[in-house]
């Protein structure tokens, strides 16, 4: 687009040029070379890489909510937007789990939002999170041997310690009775441990070892 720009100016430039370039703006860099974009040229730069809208003075609120379900490898977008507000919060920690550690002081539906896009794995960045958030996450998890679960929720009170045993049931079925290809590539992407770092696996390792002794009295309290 530079070079266009450089050539013929930006008035000059066809509309199909600037949106196939747009289309291929993955860095997220076209909105800053434009001066007056068209709209469909903005939307499909946010569309195709959401940090597009650090380049837009005044984007509209669908715009902003464009932009933070497009971006990008770019989770701190979020800080950009001026008192972001609570939709605005969830469009972005429901495209990326990372966006939840940006976010100042979220709201329990935020958090809500978070466990249901991101299942148990989002308990690495709330803190002290309540027990309905645990069991949303509980709910929104693959996981059909309860190592995963466990692994975030190592000593369970009795609750939610249920609630893991069904949905490892309700895991075990859904793979049982559905093709795999029908099974959400997000879902499987996102609730998988064999992504976790060494010393994760070490701990798994060792809780997988308490396992084997359960007793009513470690059902204390819900924990991380």
């Amino acid at each position: 687009m530079k070079h266009f720009l450089d050539i013929l100016g930006e008035d000059k430039i066809p509309e199909y040029i600037k949106i196939y370039a747009a289309k291929k703006d993955y860095d997220g860099n076209i909105l800053s070379l434009l001066k007056q974009p068209s709209a469909r040229v903005i939307t499909t730069a946010l569309t195709t890489a959401g940090q597009n809208l650090i380049h837009l003075s005044n984007p509209t609120t669908q715009q902003i909510l464009l932009g933070l379900s497009h971006e990008t490898e770019t989770p701190w977008l979020i800080t950009k937007i001026k008192h972001p507000t609570v939709k605005m919060q969830i469009t972005a920690v429901t495209h990326d789990i990372q966006a939840y550690k940006y976010i100042t002081n979220p709201c329990e539906s935020v958090k809500l939002a978070a466990a249901r896009a991101h299942g148990i794995e989002i308990l690495r960045y709330i803190k002290s999170p309540s027990e309905q958030v645990i069991l949303t996450a509980i709910r929104h998890t693959l996981d059909t041997t309860g190592e995963l679960l466990f692994y975030f929720l190592p000593h369970p009170n009795h609750k939610i310690y249920n609630a893991i045993k069904q949905q490892i049931n309700s895991s075990k079925h859904l793979i049982s009775t559905k093709p795999q290809e029908q099974i959400s590539a997000k879902t499987l992407q996102i609730n998988s441990w064999q992504n976790a770092d060494v010393q994760h696996c070490q701990k798994l390792a060792k809780i997988k070892q308490e396992m084997t002794n359960f007793s009513a009295d470690m059902f204390l309290i819900p924990t991380r």
